[in-house]
């Protein structure tokens, strides 16, 4: 029960991870698509916000994967 444990807590962040990495390539991508200013603006804060949090997880899971 606490191997299954220990997975299901990497498999949550493997998918947060996932999710924040798809978010960040579809804002990269309408960042050089769109046109309208104020889309263009939001779409750079958001990535703003998601680098840091990518980087933190990619540590998260990077320890998660370590042997105990």
């Amino acid at each position: 029960m606490k191997e299954l444990s220990a997975l299901e807590k990497i498999v949550v962040i493997y998918r947060d991870f996932k999710k924040k990495k798809k978010d960040l390539e579809s804002n990269k991508h309408l960042l050089q698509t769109e046109n309208d200013e104020e889309m263009r603006e939001m779409a750079k804060e958001e990535i703003r916000e998601l680098e840091p949090q990518i980087s933190q997880l990619e540590e998260d899971l990077k320890l998660a994967l370590i042997p105990k």
